[in-house]
């Protein structure tokens, strides 16, 4: 806790809607209070993981209301000294930074708080000053839009509710670094709050540097690093309502939502809803109108509920917003700029279920996740009503003007492709054998397909993105085969019914059980059904090509297929931007970075995993295909965390698994392998001596190298060499036939640069 808080207050049910008005604006102006103090001594501040050391200078407070403070801006000299717990969180400072912590000098300080102790013995008060420097205070007010601006948080309507609930803890410390030598140095926020999941976090602002971007630099937990995060008991069951779109492409929305709230006696609820979104108004199943609060650019708002409102499970609230959140790219092609927000959320892609009328210009088509339960028309309108039953991370729908075709897949399950294009029958064809092929696979091989139909829909987007029962695939996947990546990318998506919609994940850091798991069988598609040329193997030179060589060689096969260039892949930091567990966070700098970890590096842990899981006596893979299906019969309609996949491996194996991803999904080494080895004719039989050489590594790294070995009989022998540290040796053998050839790191099992 720090060495210096301040008092509260908790408005009551009583207090009216002007008082929060009032009490929001104060916090949002920066009002000071009357008296400016002098530091009389040094002033230390102890925050988890951070330490705001006040050396000279004056502070003033910042005003709650008539009678409490919310902070305090402070202007003269301190420093402020940072240093993660964790090794993946200090690898980021090094990554943004250059060092492992953060030494930074300031001049000015932002400092809120809510607490309700007095004033520490090292402040006096200076007579005859009534206002601290009008600088610090234009530092204040700044510091707030450009967050809300960046990246769509409102910091003063989060401190509103510290004051509104019991105080958590919450605090915020905002400085700009003066030991970058700069005419614009960068300005940090750091947040503690308890409350939260990942309790403490660090972000970067350059307000004039291109792009002004807003990075967040560190964000986690105190506690274990590969905690599951909580699910949380509250959460929005069912939405109910009416989407209009008109023929400008602006929607208009009235949609009513669930809320499963147990016993819990709600004050605030924070909704994420995008900031192309305005709410017009907010009302309870009485009819009554709530109070929220939505700033421009916020990406979300804070709804009040009073006492009298939250019975005993259920809430239903009433939501009327509308906006420009669909895009347009041609007339034949209109689809969500944002995908997950075009609807209030709680919780981060918690799941439920959708009942939806759509109401849309009769010259178009609509298309989305779900049963359609009814369509008819109204004047120039059409209105499709669709329902998706079984409980959904998210919704979807696309508009345009469709060429539909019709195909029957396994199982009896109905393929719909909507495409904007005319395409050939040839394109046709081969993007539904892909589908189709792919449905078959995956069901057979994991569970089978829990619906009964799937409508595939073009986009003029580079993006695709799966959705239960409904595909979104870039027109960047109708074309004519290249190489078998078109295939790998159609298989992806169809992935995504099992690896992200049956089976989900529970956090941004677990993301990776989503896209690295679809991705990874985009590619074992390809070696299923279409052994014979080699594109299995072209795709996983294509991964280590774009993650070990950042587009110097090759043809950039891998990430070519998101539309990235090789320039793209040369401005990247590949396998040293990060651990794969920090997801989306990856590509803040270079959107490639998030693919190149997350899609291909994640594909190839598991690539790894199911040769490390491989029988060396027969070369069968069922073991691996067992823990998959494990895996998503016991989460099905779930959502894990990435611990529990960890947990399932290690029961699955029998030992424990956590070196294997604190190696490759929380670390960032890449070992690079020299091998050498000797065949010699004994009495015996025929022996081989091999040696292996690890660089890169330290001696706690476990390296897996697993060897095949062809005898001139056409037999073939499977060798699994572990070894921790940089070398290893051994004698293979005997063996009745002579050895004509010996594969170290067979398939490529193991990521690594080989000599």
């Amino acid at each position: 806790m720090p060495a210096i808080s301040f008092p509260s207050f908790c408005l009551t049910s009583a207090q009216s809607n002007d008082l929060l008005s009032e009490q929001y604006q104060t916090l949002k102006s920066h009002i000071l209070t009357g008296s400016v103090y002098q530091l009389r001594d040094s002033l230390t501040l102890n925050l988890p993981d951070m330490q705001i050391n006040l050396i000279s200078g004056r502070l003033q407070y910042l005003q709650g209301n008539d009678s409490t403070t919310a902070g305090f801006i402070f202007i003269g000299q301190g420093s402020a000294y940072f240093s993660p717990r964790h090794q993946a969180e200090r690898q980021q400072l090094r990554r943004y930074i250059d060092r492992e912590s953060l030494q930074a000098e300031f001049d000015f300080l932002v400092f809120k708080y809510a607490a309700s102790e007095g004033l520490p013995r090292q402040l006096e008060r200076l007579d005859g000053i009534e206002q601290i420097d009008e600088k610090a205070v234009e530092f204040a007010s700044g510091a707030d839009a450009n967050m809300l601006e960046r990246i769509g948080f409102n910091l003063p309507s989060r401190m509103l509710t510290e004051f509104i609930l019991q105080p958590t803890g919450f605090a915020a410390c905002i400085f700009r670094d003066l030991r970058e030598r700069r005419s614009f140095p960068p300005i940090y926020y750091y947040f503690h709050d308890p409350a939260s999941f990942e309790q403490v976090q660090l972000m970067q602002h350059r307000p004039k540097a291109l792009g002004k971007p807003f990075y967040t630099i560190c964000r986690y937990p105190l506690g274990d690093y590969l905690a599951a995060q909580p699910e949380g008991d509250i959460r929005i069951s069912q939405y109910n309502g009416w989407i209009k779109i008109d023929r400008n492409e602006e929607i208009t929305a009235d949609l009513g939502v669930d809320i499963v709230v147990g016993d819990y006696k709600l004050r605030t609820l924070y909704f994420q809803l995008s900031k192309l979104l305005k709410l017009h108004w907010i009302t309870s199943s009485d009819g009554d109108s709530l109070r929220f609060i939505q700033e421009k650019d916020q990406t979300g708002f804070t709804l009040f509920l009073p006492e009298h409102l939250t019975p005993v499970d259920t809430l239903r609230i009433n939501f009327h917003y509308s906006g420009s959140i669909l895009q347009k790219r041609g007339p034949r092609n209109i689809f969500l700029k944002e995908p997950t927000l075009w609807h209030p959320r709680l919780g981060y892609l918690r799941r439920g279920r959708y009942k939806i009328i759509y109401k849309y210009p009769r010259e178009l088509d609509l298309v989305a996740n779900g049963q359609l339960l009814r369509k008819w028309l109204e004047g120039e309108y059409k209105l499709s009503y669709y329902f998706q039953r079984v409980p959904a991370k998210a919704s979807m729908f696309m508009l345009g003007k469709f060429q539909r075709s019709h195909f029957h897949g396994p199982n009896r399950v109905a393929i719909s492709l909507f495409s904007s294009s005319r395409h050939s029958k040839n394109i046709l064809e081969a993007v539904n054998k892909d589908i189709a092929s792919s449905l078959y696979l995956f069901s057979q091989s994991i569970m089978p397909y829990e619906y009964n139909q799937i409508a595939v829909v073009e986009a003029a987007t580079i993006e695709s993105q799966g959705y239960p029962g409904f595909v979104k695939l870039s027109n960047l996947a109708f074309r004519e085969q290249s190489g078998g990546t078109l295939a790998a990318t159609r298989s992806h998506e169809i992935a995504h019914q099992w690896w992200g919609n049956l089976v989900g994940w529970r956090s941004y850091r677990d993301q990776w059980l989503s896209e690295s798991f679809s991705e990874y069988m985009g590619a074992l598609y390809l070696a299923y059904h279409l052994p014979g040329e080699n594109q299995f193997q072209q795709l996983l030179k294509a991964w280590r090509d774009d993650l070990l060589e950042g587009g110097n060689i090759g043809v950039s096969l891998g990430l070519k297929r998101f539309g990235f260039s090789k320039d793209a892949l040369r401005n990247s930091h590949a396998e040293k931007a990060g651990p794969i567990y920090l997801g989306i966070r990856l590509g803040q700098r270079e959107s490639a970075e998030y693919y190149l970890l997350v899609y291909e590096k994640g594909a190839y842990l598991l690539h790894t995993l199911r040769n490390y899981l491989r029988d060396d006596q027969t070369g069968s893979d069922e073991k691996f295909w067992q823990l998959l299906r494990n895996y998503a019969s016991t989460f099905a309609g779930r959502d894990p965390a990435t611990i529990d996949f960890i947990e399932m491996v290690s029961a699955h194996t029998g030992e424990d698994m956590n070196w294997f991803f604190d190696q490759w999904l929380l670390g960032q080494v890449i070992p690079t392998y020299s091998y050498e080895y000797d065949i010699r004719a004994t009495a015996d039989g025929y022996r081989i001596a091999a040696k292996v050489t690890a660089e890169n590594v330290d001696a706690a790294f476990k390296n897996f190298v697993p060897i095949r070995i062809e005898f001139d009989d056409g037999s073939t022998r499977y060798v699994r060499t572990i070894f921790h540290g940089d070398h290893f040796s051994a004698e293979y053998g005997p063996f009745e036939h002579p050895p004509v050839r010996v594969e170290f790191n067979s398939e490529h099992a193991v990521l690594a640069r080989e000599k």
